[in-house]
């Protein structure tokens, strides 16, 4: 099976004031993968708190990689393929 994964690089300077993602995109589902490191949960529950707040009704898909140092395994990359947009948290 293959995805498509769209990566952006939050190291690049903003070039232009971008729209709130609710008038550019409306996502129904949002995938939050953790890869176990210490942090990363924080991260993902103030980012799954933002999210719902601006965007009621929006639903989560919370997954977790066995080890931080691997890929995650084909069944969470198929269940978060279904998402309109993931976020990955590395702690740290």
């Amino acid at each position: 099976m293959s995805a498509t994964f769209v990566v952006f690089d939050p190291t690049v300077p903003r070039r232009r004031a971008y729209a709130p993602l609710a008038e550019r995109h409306r996502l129904s589902t949002v995938g939050l993968l953790w890869n176990g490191k210490p942090n990363g949960d924080v991260y993902l529950s103030e980012i799954k708190r933002l999210l719902a707040g601006a965007q009621p009704g929006v639903r989560f898909v919370e997954r977790m990689k066995s080890l931080a140092a691997r890929a995650a395994d084909d069944v969470t990359l198929a269940e978060l393929s279904t998402c309109g947009a993931v976020v990955n948290a590395l702690g740290d």
